[in-house]
């Protein structure tokens, strides 16, 4: 009897051991060598980081109720996650990793000091000075006060883009009339396209272009601009919103939200803490010490979409002036001046970076989706139109929480 006993205890023990042994081997996953399903969104993002490290655990455990905060991956592309934290990963796919925060305000987020992320980046002398080549400036012009200016940052050549947004969740505007819509140019060389601009602008009354020269490096170029135009012929918007042109936004779910906003200066949108600057010389964001001279970036949101308040939008527009240009968009805007600025930053999973599968249901309670398709955009536009669109627990959206705890504070 008693040795029937022991070998029961050996064999509990052997299987414990065992499962320990394979647990510390994934908790030191190689992620340079995972096919991870994921391992994309990450870098579309230009950062380095997936989960949160184990240092970090106990700061940041009222975010991994559900899923996990969007922290730092550690050295040499080691991901290291709690026990937690891994089994969640098992059982979570990679359009629900990022949940929403619970009261986060950005003196709670884990961060090193000012010192160690901003550098020597600031205080230089930075002025917008471009002129526009098309203005709007009385579009916001009225009786009626705003809730909204949307500011889509579009490529001069993006034709087809800019007009399916106009004929799918652009058309929302028509019942929202404290909302207005402009797209946010800078200029190419070639004429025929600068002369097709034109007529888009006569015809529709809603572009807004610098004479800087619109590219990819200039990104932070531009989003400065759209901040300065809120700032000079669209300051009685309480909100804007920044958005690419291959965003589709859910303008009804997006005005509900704005609805549950107090704090005046504030920033919403996809939450990143933690990430460090890409030495790869082959990669698409790699940065110097030059560009950025610091080890780890200050918190920002991504530039895909991101909700700014008027008072934030000034405050973060004068802060750039004085502060030297750095190319990542999202994080110049929205993570080195707006922690200059002391601007609130607060997460919400349902405006992402990733993207969201093209139907109807996988929109109905989101905010935003990326990378979206003109002809994607027509079929979800017409998909959410329909009065019988029944949607199960299984389409593909990010399960709603309460937000509204978040946006006073």
């Amino acid at each position: 009897m008693y040795g029937k006993n022991n070998c029961k205890t050996i064999i509990v023990l052997v299987f414990s051991l065992s499962f320990m042994f394979n647990l510390l081997a994934y908790l030191t996953y190689d992620a340079s060598r995972a096919h991870l399903p994921f391992q994309e969104h990450v870098l579309q993002d230009h950062t380095r980081f997936i989960f949160s490290s184990e240092g970090q655990q106990a700061r940041s455990e009222n975010r991994l109720v559900n899923s996990f905060a969007p922290l730092a991956i550690s050295e040499e592309r080691t991901v290291k996650i709690s026990a937690q934290q891994f089994l969640k990963a098992r059982l979570k796919s990679p359009e629900v990793l990022s949940r929403k925060l619970q009261e986060e305000d950005t003196s709670n987020v884990d961060q090193d000091s000012s010192s160690t992320t901003i550098g020597n980046i600031t205080n230089i002398h930075n002025p917008h000075n471009y002129d526009y080549v098309i203005n709007q400036p009385g579009l916001c012009k009225g009786d009626n006060p705003l809730d909204l200016i949307i500011m889509v940052c579009t490529g001069v050549s993006a034709f087809v883009k800019r007009q399916a947004i106009r004929n799918t969740w652009g058309l929302y505007l028509k019942e929202q009339k404290s909302v207005k819509l402009i797209f946010f140019l800078g200029v190419q060389n070639e004429s025929s396209i600068q002369k097709k601009v034109f007529k888009e602008s006569n015809t529709y009354h809603d572009i807004i272009q610098e004479n800087f020269r619109d590219s990819y490096r200039n990104l932070s170029l531009k989003s400065v601009g759209a901040l300065k135009w809120m700032k000079d012929y669209c300051n009685v918007a309480k909100f804007g919103l920044k958005v690419d042109d291959d965003i589709f936004v859910n303008i009804p779910n997006l005005m509900d939200t704005l609805s549950k906003v107090t704090h005046p200066r504030i920033i919403i949108g996809h939450l990143f803490v933690g990430a460090r600057p890409i030495k790869n010389r082959h990669s698409k964001w790699h940065t110097t010490k030059d560009q950025f001279p610091g080890d780890v970036y200050p918190p920002y949101v991504s530039g895909t979409c991101y909700i700014v308040s008027k008072q934030a939008a000034i405050d973060i527009y004068r802060v750039s002036l004085k502060t030297k240009l750095f190319w990542l968009e999202d994080i110049y805007i929205t993570g080195i001046c707006a922690e200059k600025a002391k601007i609130k930053l607060v997460h919400e999973s349902e405006i992402t970076f990733m993207r969201r599968d093209a139907t109807g249901c996988a929109f109905e309670r989101a905010l935003t989706g990326h990378e979206v398709k003109p002809k994607e955009m027509f079929k979800i536009y017409n998909e959410l139109r329909k009065p019988d669109l029944k949607c199960s627990l299984n389409d593909s959206y990010t399960e709603p929480t309460n937000f509204s705890t978040n946006l006073s504070k």
